[in-house]
């Protein structure tokens, strides 16, 4: 037995797949320039083989140190090029940035991180950094700089 399928349901069929497909953050929408949480400085989400780092790019204490870094070596380093976020990859399965983490400069400590954007907003960076489980953290905002 032949069923057949109308053009209609060939169509309705074709937008639903390629609606479900762009559903969600793609990987390098992460890619740009932020506010630290503060506003006290610029954060550069950028590109390195497959894995996404952030770096300070512009910071408002001119020559401002590294100087809570645990490594002695690494505190007279300039906080500008220090990466604050390294080394996340994309999770298809929960559109989220994760593997990484977030160095706190003015604590010195780093800690395990998640990176998302809440309901597909680009403009609006979220990250949770924690210890040992997610519950044991902070989440902080990270607001887009439009050009």
């Amino acid at each position: 037995m032949i069923r057949h399928i109308s053009l209609k349901s060939i169509a309705t069929c074709v937008l639903l797949c390629a609606t479900v497909t762009m559903a969600g953050p793609r990987p390098n929408s992460l890619l740009g320039r932020y506010w630290l949480p503060q506003k006290d400085g610029q954060l550069e989400i950028y590109l390195k083989s497959d894995t996404y780092f952030g770096r300070v790019i512009a910071y408002d204490v001119a020559g401002q140190l590294d100087a809570k870094n645990p490594d002695p070596q690494q505190r007279s380093r300039p906080i500008l090029g220090v990466d604050l976020l390294p080394e996340f990859r994309f999770d298809e399965t929960t559109s989220r940035w994760t593997g990484g983490t977030i160095y706190d400069a003015k604590s010195g400590k780093t800690y395990k991180c998640r990176l998302w954007f809440e309901d597909d907003d680009p403009g609006v960076l979220w990250a949770r950094g924690y210890i040992g489980i997610s519950i044991l953290g902070r989440t902080e905002r990270f607001e887009r700089i439009v050009e």
